[in-house]
């Protein structure tokens, strides 16, 4: 039973059961207590009128609680329909701006998309932008795939998986030039009907081609490199075989001059002669320079935790050992490590930490410290001394072989170490640089790819 018919029968049935039960229980009690009958008459009339005025306000009350109901459930439908609106509108508001976001989206898109049936046959298409990067135009609507493509979109259609999963696959289209290519990106649709995404994928063509044939120019290179570096290797060695045979010769018989005929020779000439020999040990010095120095550039690299610290300390004391009647004064930071190789490490503190040495030689209270800055951009070492310095003008020289700052009057030496320390750096993926003052001091920074604590950088 419906609310709109229980009300109003709810409301009769109360009328019936109490209209009854009032004229019943009225009429017996009046023949009980009333034996006139006028009398009875009388109070006959003034209980069908008492039952009226009950009866008028039980309805009022009832229909007034009926009526109040209404009003609320009215009220409260305003309400809810008032805020179902609001909600609507809410809701709506989003969705405009969905759709906004949406268009600006599909605007952005390279892609052509269309609809096509499984013969591939164009039945709609749409383009957010300009049409004129795809081979498909819009006046090919009602049209089968062009040329190439239409082969390759029947064996993508057979080869779709039953999951929905894309299938996607490439054509070119021959131009005036190199062509165009493209590739299509097929999507299950409804009623055995697919959705295709086309995009013109030319210059990514063209930059995979250009990577590819960078790669194989740089392949060729390396190979050619590999190559310069054995030749290199073969003719040093061959070359420092060559030179050091005359030398030998040269240094044998000017010894052999200056022991056997040395009561022959005049001043000038025991002088020349000793010259000669003292430019044959320097020659041979050269030689052995330039050997450390290929070897460095061919050898390959092991990396792994080294201890600078350690190394420094090692080096000092051999410096030291050497040379025990000089005063010099070490500061080597605690705990300095590197990742890099451990041996050609050790060519670039012994170089350094041996210039400083070295350059340091005319002082009475040397000074030499070897440590690290730390910053963002990792660990940074360093080498300082308070010898001789050098003049910042001439600092871009510092690192090319055979070029020397101070003279051989002053400071022996070949101007290999720094060239090589600067090949060792440059092989690990650091820097390298100097910095002086001429008659101050000088202090050698450098850098190695990957950090302190045991990353490993690029070779």
């Amino acid at each position: 039973m419906s609310r709109t018919t229980a009300a109003p029968l709810k409301i009769t049935l109360i009328f019936l059961i109490a209209g009854c039960a009032w004229i019943l229980l009225s009429d017996l009690i009046l023949s009980t207590l009333v034996r006139d009958p006028a009398l009875v008459v009388r109070l006959s009339i003034y209980k069908g009128w008492l039952f009226m005025v009950v009866t008028a306000a039980y309805l009022y009350w009832l229909v007034y609680r009926y009526m109040a109901a209404i009003l609320r459930s009215e009220q409260r439908l305003m309400q809810l329909n008032s805020e179902l609106e609001q909600r609507v509108a809410e809701r709506t508001a989003e969705l405009g701006e969905a759709n906004q976001e949406l268009e600006a989206i599909f605007r952005a898109l390279p892609d052509v998309f269309i609809k096509l049936d499984r013969n591939g046959r164009i039945l709609d298409y749409q383009h957010p932008g300009c049409s004129q990067n795809t081979s498909v135009k819009p006046e090919a609507i009602g049209d089968i795939l062009p040329g190439s493509a239409l082969l390759l979109f029947r064996e993508a259609v057979a080869a779709l998986p039953a999951s929905g999963e894309p299938v996607s696959f490439e054509y070119m289209v021959q131009g005036a030039e190199e062509g165009e290519h493209y590739e299509i990106r097929l999507l299950p649709y409804q009623h055995h009907q697919l959705i295709a995404f086309i995009r013109n994928i030319t210059d990514r063509k063209r930059a995979e081609q250009e990577i590819h044939d960078l790669n194989e120019d740089l392949q060729r290179r390396a190979c050619e490199l590999e190559v310069a570096n054995e030749e290199l290797e073969s003719f040093g060695y061959s070359v420092s075989h060559d030179l050091r045979a005359p030398l030998r010769h040269i240094d044998g018989y000017s010894k052999a001059l200056q022991e056997d005929c040395s009561d022959l020779l005049p001043v000038d000439g025991k002088m020349f002669i000793q010259r000669v020999r003292h430019a044959v040990v320097r020659m041979n010095q050269l030689i052995d320079d330039m050997l450390k120095l290929a070897n460095v550039t061919s050898c390959g690299i092991t990396r792994q935790p080294v201890n600078l610290s350690g190394m420094a300390r090692t080096i000092m004391n051999e410096l030291q050992q050497a040379q025990p009647e000089r005063k010099v004064v070490s500061s080597i930071g605690d705990g300095i490590t590197a990742y890099g190789d451990p041996r050609l490490l050790r060519v670039v503190m012994t170089n350094l930490l041996g210039n400083a040495w070295k350059y340091t030689g005319n002082k009475d209270a040397a000074e030499i410290e070897f440590g690290c800055l730390n910053s963002d951009q990792g660990p940074t070492y360093f080498v300082r001394d308070n010898g001789a310095g050098f003049d910042m003008n001439y600092a871009g020289k510092l690192f090319n072989p055979f070029q020397r700052l101070h003279g051989p009057e002053e400071f022996e030496g070949s101007g290999i170490g720094l060239a090589t320390v600067q090949r060792v750096i440059r092989r690990h993926g650091g820097k390298v640089w100097g910095e002086g003052i001429t008659g101050q001091g000088a202090t050698f920074f450098f850098t190695i790819g990957g950090n302190a604590a045991g990353e490993q950088g690029d070779e």
